[in-house]
């Protein structure tokens, strides 16, 4: 739920979900795509409610196994957590020129 603690990346491996933020939706994602990921790299509330569109299943990448694993990468993801950041940004400021007129 957006502005909670996140502690888990998720992948979704059949199915779909709504994202949204202010309870409008703003995208749908499917099979093969992963949301959570912010909140884990940068320790960041979430920035999104997700809810599943139809029977959705998702493979899940906690925080142990995310340390565990991909440690080593930390710095490289957290590069990528930081673009995908002022991409939302700059969706979050077209979103916004578009509700005032």
């Amino acid at each position: 739920t957006q502005g909670d603690v996140g502690s888990s990346l998720f992948l979704i491996m059949d199915g779909e979900v709504s994202v949204q933020v202010n309870h409008v939706q703003v995208a749908v994602l499917a099979t093969g795509a992963f949301f959570g990921e912010m909140a884990l790299l940068s320790n960041e509330r979430r920035s999104a409610t997700i809810a599943a569109v139809n029977d959705t299943t998702c493979l899940i990448l906690t925080r142990g196994d995310f340390d565990k694993y991909l440690g080593d990468s930390l710095e490289h993801l957290l590069q990528i957590a930081s673009s995908r950041r002022q991409q939302q940004s700059s969706v979050g400021s077209v979103m916004d020129t578009f509700r005032q007129v």
